[in-house]
């Protein structure tokens, strides 16, 4: 699920992602679930533009609800820790922190590197 915007057979691009750094569907944990549901089923659609991360929650058929706002996290002051499995947690001051899971391992770490590297151009 994870490409470079203009990457053949990435997600189509919309107009405020299209010059993204990187762009993707991953999956945030909702609560602390302890029955057998995914806790992971929320989609979100995530890019990362300039020295911010992007996300916006996805309708369960993948598509963006009408009037859907991105929130923005400025990676300035993140900490991005690697999980198991495809997932990831990043801590930001503001913020609860956000656990995610790509769809793979690769995945995760391609958006780890992306994070960490927007970071260190803050």
């Amino acid at each position: 699920n994870l490409k470079a915007p203009n990457q053949k057979g990435a997600p189509k691009a919309s107009p405020e992602i299209s010059d993204a750094l990187f762009h993707g569907i991953l999956r945030i944990k909702q609560g602390d679930s302890g029955s057998s549901d995914d806790p992971y089923k929320q989609k979100i659609e995530c890019w990362i533009k300039g020295r911010k991360f992007f996300m916006i929650a996805l309708a369960a058929d993948g598509s963006r609800p009408r009037n859907s706002e991105a929130e923005c996290i400025d990676v300035d002051a993140i900490q991005v820790e690697r999980g198991e499995r495809g997932r990831f947690s990043i801590s930001h001051p503001d913020f609860e922190v956000l656990k995610l899971r790509a769809a793979s391992a690769d995945e995760a770490d391609q958006w780890i590197r992306r994070l960490t590297s927007a970071a260190k151009k803050a």
